[in-house]
């Protein structure tokens, strides 16, 4: 178990957060607005808040504002990526130790000019940069501030650009405003001058690397992607010298400093379908500059096809200008004009790389969420994550094996049964039939069977536990919780629940029955006095309680709200001792 430098880039990196395939435009919720469950079986929780939860430093890095997916979709949980001040204000709380990126306007409230003379935009009043130095972040402007940190800094806020520290437009409209594709002026006409993602990350390494949990980083060179995307050939050619970089200070790190670190890169689109031209390759094809501005089509042979534009290194102006590539292996490289396929992004092959441990998890060929297991792996040294399964928005039935099972249905009616393993277990939208070992109805008593946790989801649910001690939830809807065999937990959520702790079975197990203020009236079933516990969760406590008889049943009320009836126990048998807090 050690650390982790990850390189990554937008949409890709919701997968590579989670493990899973998510829904396109959002950072974790799926298709109906629900957390994602991550490839670890936990849900709404990237890899990277599991990193901080485990007491790891951890840190995000951009060269773009903080909020891009490529950091901001391992620390937010919001329906739109578009949603740029709430993504702020997520990796803000997160925990993070370290934020080092643009988006100055997304942290201060809306008529609040910042340092770099653009007011802020936010419209719900928050001061992200004064809540940061409440929070105990050193809050700093720029690249000597950034490389002059005070020792014993552990928490860092670094905010180098009023929004992205590059400008993604094409070339010549950045030369006819005074700007290069980096950095901008501040308000006195002096250079804003930002540090490159290649010094955020030397700066940020011997801060995490003190922690002896270990670390995680996640860093995007965005400039490849937005330069790419306004056709800024210089731009991206620059933005990818950057993040290479970037590679090398890692590199270095894991050589001269901690072995046991991986880095692994990873991105998910073609930016503006940039392709390389030389007639000839590895020779000067070209003169220095051309005089009339050229055209490629994408069949030579047939005039009629699409005209690319070439672009050269000050854009596309007359005469053109070609790029100089330095010598490499094969020899003298020659001069080269660029061609973009659009403004767009484009779908392609995408090249991961990993340097340093566990380096060899990497395949040849490898599916995204194969990122996320080698990333896992690495970070907390499991020798394998729980065998995964999903489901349709139909009527699936899901059975696990005998190892540990994560099993998420969506829509429909499910039947979900975990195996014998420890299993998680979502039944999702739907009335779905949950079961924690065996696929069958009897209780297990005296089996084997796994420590299992079982949610319902929206739906009027089922939920057995039956052998192992198991954690149930029915969430929404009007569900049946039966424990069975062992030690249970049994929290029937929203509506009108049945809470059955043995079901009469002759189990020994001792359960507890959680009860929450505003979430409907449960029955419990099968209560052992002096043996089983009524759980207060939410701030309730036992002073909280009114308890009287009605019937053969006890009430367990809030003020004028009944909780919970409690079927065939007398009143007079519940204490405070029959009462514990749960989380």
């Amino acid at each position: 178990m050690r650390d982790q430098i990850v390189g990554t880039s937008n949409a890709g990196a919701v997968t590579h957060a989670t493990g899973v395939k998510a829904q396109a435009g959002s950072f974790g919720l799926d298709e109906f607005g629900e957390p994602v469950v991550s490839r670890s079986g936990k849900r709404g929780v990237t890899i990277l808040e599991e990193a901080i939860a485990a007491g790891k430093s951890t840190a995000v890095i951009n060269s773009g504002f903080i909020a891009e997916p490529g950091t901001g979709a391992f620390l937010a949980e919001v329906q739109s990526r578009r949603d740029v001040t709430t993504i702020t204000a997520q990796v803000l709380e997160s925990g993070v130790d370290i934020i080092l990126g643009g988006g100055e306007i997304h942290y201060l409230p809306a008529g609040t000019v910042g340092r770099f003379g653009e007011a802020g935009i936010r419209t719900d009043g928050r001061n992200l940069i004064e809540e940061a130095k409440a929070a105990g972040y050193t809050v700093i402007y720029t690249k000597a501030e950034l490389q002059n940190l005070p020792a014993g800094t552990s928490k860092v806020l670094g905010i180098f650009a009023a929004e992205d520290t590059y400008n993604d437009r094409p070339e010549e409209l950045n030369k006819s405003l005074g700007l290069d594709n980096y950095g901008q002026f501040l308000p006195d006409g002096t250079p804003t001058d930002p540090p490159t993602i290649a010094e955020m990350l030397a700066a940020a390494l011997p801060i995490l690397a003190a922690n002896p949990n270990g670390f995680m980083v996640v860093a995007e060179e965005e400039g490849t992607d937005n330069l790419g995307n306004n056709n800024n050939s210089r731009g991206v050619l620059d933005a990818a010298l950057r993040a290479d970089a970037a590679l090398g200070v890692a590199m270095e790190f894991i050589r001269n400093t901690d072995p046991n670190t991986l880095l692994i890169t990873a991105a998910d689109s073609e930016a503006g379908g940039i392709q390389v031209w030389q007639p000839t390759p590895f020779a000067p094809a070209l003169p220095d500059t051309i005089n009339t501005a050229l055209t490629l089509p994408t069949n030579p042979t047939d005039s009629r096809t699409f005209q690319n534009p070439v672009d050269g290194s000050e854009g596309r102006v007359t005469p053109l200008t070609t790029f100089q590539a330095k010598p490499s292996l094969d020899g003298e490289m020659g001069n080269f004009v660029t061609a973009w396929a659009g403004l767009t992004d484009f779908s392609g092959s995408v090249v991961a790389k990993t340097y340093g441990m566990n380096a060899d998890l990497l395949n040849s060929t490898v599916d995204n969420t194969e990122i996320y297991q080698i990333m896992y792996k690495t970070l907390f040294g499991m020798d394998s994550l729980p065998d995964y399964q999903d489901g349709t928005n139909d009527a699936d039935e899901l059975v696990g094996g005998d190892g540990r099972d994560v099993i998420v249905a969506f829509g429909g009616d499910d039947t979900v049964a975990g195996g014998l393993g420890n299993d998680i277990l979502y039944g999702g939208a739907g009335d779905d039939l949950v079961r924690g070992d065996r696929n069958v109805s009897d209780a297990q008593n005296g089996e084997p069977g796994g420590d299992d946790i079982l949610y319902g989801g929206a739906g009027n649910d089922r939920l057995f536990g039956k052998a192992g001690n198991d954690m149930l939830y029915g969430e929404a809807g009007d569900d049946l919780l039966i424990g069975d065999d062992g030690d249970d937990l049994l929290w029937g959520g929203l509506g009108n629940d049945t809470l059955i702790g043995d079901n009469f079975s002759g189990g020994s197990g001792i359960n507890t029955f959680v009860l929450a203020a505003g979430q409907g009236i449960d029955t419990i079933v099968d209560f052992h006095v002096g043996r089983d516990k009524i759980g207060l969760a939410e701030g309730l406590s036992f002073s909280d309680l009114f308890i009287a008889q009605s019937g053969s049943s006890t009430l367990i009320a809030l003020d004028e709200e009944i909780l919970a009836v409690v079927n065939g126990v007398d009143a007079h048998s519940f204490s405070a001792g029959s009462f514990v807090n749960v989380g």
